[in-house]
């Protein structure tokens, strides 16, 4: 059983890269359709309208607050932000600055979630970093930047499963299918990265796993 051990290790280490995944920005269509619902409807015999070439757009109301501005990011691609009443980001649409990423990025800090302006979640795909390929995956933080939560698809190795953790950002249990493995099921560790338990089986269905890695000592009993 040693090298299924060993190679279920190697499946939780690909999932916890795969979280980094996880920051992303979003979703550069998705602005543009968002973009596009601000525009006058026309009809089918309206006349041919000339482009309109900027580099900034802003969403602003009768007081000139701005709502949601479209703008260039300074390594291509584009982004939509939108804010609340007191110009605090609510959400992000479209490409991150590094140009590795996109989808949608939620903020906490404004009318409708209480915090300090960090990103809490999070929707999309992109290029990998620390092992893991390319995918797509979304991703929730608590109030201090830990990750809580996550999920996503490497279409790369076809790796897919989703992620806890604890207040401090350790993983603590999941559930995947991975296809290099042969295996599907679940796992929990101690919080150090170690795996605690593993049930599942082969892809295959030519065998069961039902494994304690690490079994704690029975108390006396008296």
């Amino acid at each position: 059983m040693e090298p299924t051990i060993e190679s279920l290790t190697r499946r939780v280490e690909k999932l916890e890269r795969s979280t980094r995944l996880m920051k992303i920005t979003g979703g550069i269509t998705l602005a543009v359709v968002l973009y596009a619902a601000q525009l006058p409807i026309l009809s089918a015999s309206s006349p041919p309208h000339a482009a309109v070439n900027t580099t900034h757009l802003n969403l602003v109301t009768g007081s000139g607050q701005v709502l949601a501005s479209l703008g260039g990011n300074p390594n291509g691609g584009a982004s939509l932000t939108f804010y609340d009443n007191s110009g605090k980001r609510e959400a992000l649409v479209g490409e991150s600055l590094d140009a590795q990423s996109e989808g949608l990025q939620v903020f906490d800090g404004n009318s409708i979630r209480s915090g300090t302006g960090i990103v809490r979640g999070g929707f999309g795909g992109g290029l990998g970093d620390g092992g893991f390929s390319e995918g797509f995956g979304e991703a929730i933080v608590d109030s201090v930047g830990k990750p809580r939560y996550s999920d996503g698809l490497d279409t790369a190795s076809g790796l897919s499963g989703a992620i806890l953790f604890d207040a401090n950002g350790s993983v603590r249990g999941g559930i995947d299918v991975d296809l290099a493995n042969n295996f599907t099921g679940l796992f929990t560790q101690n919080g150090s990265g170690v795996n605690m338990s593993v049930v599942g089986n082969s892809l295959d269905n030519s065998a069961s796993f039902l494994l304690a890695l690490q079994v704690r000592p029975a108390r006396n009993r008296r």
